[in-house]
């Protein structure tokens, strides 16, 4: 991380404010700090002003430099110099403040050598290509640390960049110590193993359902290689899911054995239509969202989690039902930037897009909505926020409602047709949701191309049975731009556009 800080700070306006620079600069790394990745920052001075324009003044560039060596002290940081090269080159800066192409170029081979030219003592990497692992599986892990550092492994001494292929027997952390002239570095690892007879997990999804309207969930397990495995004592794979349809609050049991035994229980629980949050668990996406802050966290059931969004006009959120809905209630529960003006919108399964709620004067707290609509998803769509610098931040969204009755078709229960239906969100970012149906057993691949005609991403390929399916697409390898999904069962194709906006 290169943080460069200063010059618009010697504008009269801020430089009011120039006895918190100090303060408000260690703030600023000290949030770098906080999440689980360590990364080495920089701080550096600020390029010399040549010409006094819009207030940016070179006398407070001299003034505000000590202090940028004093954080670098406090913070132990490293330091990129873009003043001492440049004080001579006042042709690289034409507006005297900004420098031209050939100034930034300057700049980023000066950024390059002062990262190439780190010091002893930091680790740049230190990860493994798997976390957790079942008896008789290995793993590999792999560290990078600067030149000249000396390097330990749970107390070993090894090269300074390498790797370790591990296969254990237990649970073990790892530590990885690099020492340097001036200071050291310290990074943990933690890698979990699984024995036979070890659940991994066990859930259902949805926990709850609508008394008298014949709901079904779907329970997931997971064990461990080698594991004997009993749902409700009868014996099941190591993995799988069961469709369940419990007329009243049921318990559901999953034991195993092996080298340990486990077991654990979960309840499904059924209940009146209003007292059920249809939101909780369920498929959510969103536009956007700050890192450690993901979509996921508005609707766990947790208030002290939240959504946040990233600094965008019109952020949003859906949540998928997976099937049709009929909306009666909305909660939602806004953090410290919430939404003063937004739209709820319920979205059909073939991506019709009805508004049934719309705000312009919100003040934030819990709002408790009645709506009057129906869709396969409902969407949050956010329009004007309290503060404008930062993301919304939203704690839970809430949504109550029934199950939307539907004709029962007596004949078959499968899937009738051979459909690839239109993804949704698009035009999307970061990801997109894809439905398919097939009314044999067949192979099935479902591949997208670029504009082109070149396969960047190949999504199913295998033998599927009747029925209706999904598939999320994370393309974050790939830039904006139109591309083409194309279904092929068998001997049928179908083919989408999408759009990716980034």
């Amino acid at each position: 991380v290169i943080i460069k800080l200063g010059t618009n700070d010697t504008k009269p306006q801020n430089w009011i404010y120039g006895k918190e620079f100090f303060s408000d600069y260690v703030d600023f790394i000290n949030e770098f700090r906080k999440g689980p990745v360590k990364p080495q920052i920089f701080i550096s001075y600020p390029c010399p002003v040549f010409q006094t324009v819009w207030g940016i003044r070179d006398s407070i560039i001299n003034i505000i430099i000590p202090i940028i060596d004093s954080v670098r002290k406090a913070t132990n940081t490293d330091l990129i110099d873009f003043h001492t090269p440049f004080l001579n080159s006042d042709s690289l800066f034409p507006d005297g403040v900004h420098p031209n192409a050939d100034g930034y170029l300057k700049m980023a081979q000066i950024a390059r050598d002062a990262i190439l030219n780190s010091p002893s003592g930091i680790i740049r990497t230190f990860n493994s290509n798997k976390y957790s692992f079942d008896k008789g599986e290995s793993c590999k892990l792999y560290w990078e640390t600067t030149n000249g550092s000396e390097v330990t492994l749970n107390g070993q001494h090894v090269n300074g960049t390498d790797s370790l292929l591990v296969t254990l027997t237990e649970t073990k952390p790892f530590t990885l110590i690099a020492k340097g002239q001036d200071r050291s570095d310290t990074m943990h690892i933690v890698l979990n193993y699984y024995p036979p007879g070890r659940i991994k997990s066990f859930y259902a999804k949805p926990r709850m359902l609508e008394l008298g309207a014949n709901d079904s969930t779907k329970i997931y397990w997971a064990a461990s290689k080698g594991s004997q495995v009993f749902l409700n004592n009868m014996p099941v794979d190591i993995s799988g899911s069961l469709t369940v349809s419990p007329s009243s609050t049921a318990n559901y049991s999953l034991n195993t054995s092996g080298d340990t035994t486990d077991s654990k229980e979960i309840t499904v629980q059924v209940l009146p239509a209003e007292e059920i949050n249809r939101s909780l668990d369920r498929n959510v996406y969103s536009s956007s969202f700050a890192k450690y802050f993901p979509a996921v966290n508005a609707v766990d059931g947790n208030p002290s989690t939240f959504w946040k969004s990233k600094n965008e006009a019109t952020p949003w959120i859906y949540v998928d039902f997976e099937k049709e809905i009929n909306f009666e209630r909305v909660v939602l529960d806004w953090g410290n930037n919430y939404a003063i003006s937004y739209r709820l919108q319920a979205v059909s399964a073939s991506n019709v897009i009805t508004t049934i709620y719309e705000k312009t004067n919100g003040n934030g707290g819990k709002e408790n909505i009645l709506l009057n609509g129906s869709g396969r998803y409902l969407r949050l769509l956010c329009t004007q926020k309290l503060f404008a610098d930062s993301g919304y931040v939203l704690k839970e969204f809430e949504i109550y409602g029934r199950g939307k009755v539907t004709e029962v078709v007596n004949e078959t229960n499968s899937v009738q047709q051979f459909e690839l239906f239109q993804n949704y969100p698009n035009p999307f970012n970061p990801k997109t949701r894809i439905n398919y149906s097939v009314s044999t057993l067949g192979n099935v691949s479902l591949k997208v191309f670029d504009i082109l005609g070149n396969l960047v991403a190949i999504l199913v390929n295998e033998v599927k049975q009747p029925g209706t399916y999904e598939v999320d697409f994370n393309p974050s390898n790939l830039s904006s731009g139109i591309y083409f999904y194309s279904l092929q069962v068998n001997n049928s194709i179908k083919n989408k556009k999408m759009i990716i906006l980034k």
